[in-house]
């Protein structure tokens, strides 16, 4: 487990280690504009925070984050976005196409989008989603707005650019 959100806990193992050791060396490089994270509850949001002061976190929910939540999130300049419109939801062939990947991939991608068409990321993002067992993907994404993911121009449609942490938590049954 890399990052149990859903309890808000960090376990101090080699998985953590190494999901910050990834995202550290990627921000390092120096042309990240954003760390985007899907977080249902806000507490992975919060505990990337502690991490990586800084850093402009975005944090994805198509839910409501509590008060106390929120409150927090202000603390540590996180950008929450709440109740958000899916857009890869509704359209079935993409979203078919990237559940190939995981849920975790499509996610990823997802909540990157979201946050462009807010208007509160450009350029490369880390984007990081994350199962019942913890983070399961982190991409290095060149976002775009929804409506210029499949662009025919390379330089306004949206591309992975690398795959950071991936883990597809699907489940072959014999």
């Amino acid at each position: 487990m890399i990052l149990n959100s859903s309890k808000g806990e960090i376990n101090q193992n080699k998985e953590n280690t190494r999901l910050y050791d990834i995202l550290s060396d990627s921000i390092s490089k120096g042309d990240i504009d954003a760390i985007v994270i899907a977080s249902r509850t806000g507490n992975l949001s919060l505990k990337i925070a502690e991490k990586f002061k800084g850093v402009k976190l975005v944090s994805v929910t198509e839910f409501i984050y509590s008060d106390e939540i929120k409150k927090e999130m202000k603390k540590a300049n996180i950008n929450p976005i709440e109740k958000s419109d899916l857009p890869i939801q509704d359209k079935t062939t993409v979203r078919d196409t990237l559940l190939i990947f995981g849920s975790g991939v499509k996610t990823a991608i997802e909540v990157a989008t979201i946050a462009a068409d807010k208007g509160l990321v450009s350029g490369k993002v880390i984007s990081i989603s994350s199962g019942k067992k913890g983070v399961d993907t982190a991409l290095l994404i060149k976002t775009s707005k929804s409506n210029n993911m499949f662009d025919p121009d390379p330089e306004k449609r949206l591309a992975v650019i690398d795959f950071l942490v991936f883990k597809n938590s699907i489940q072959i049954i014999s």
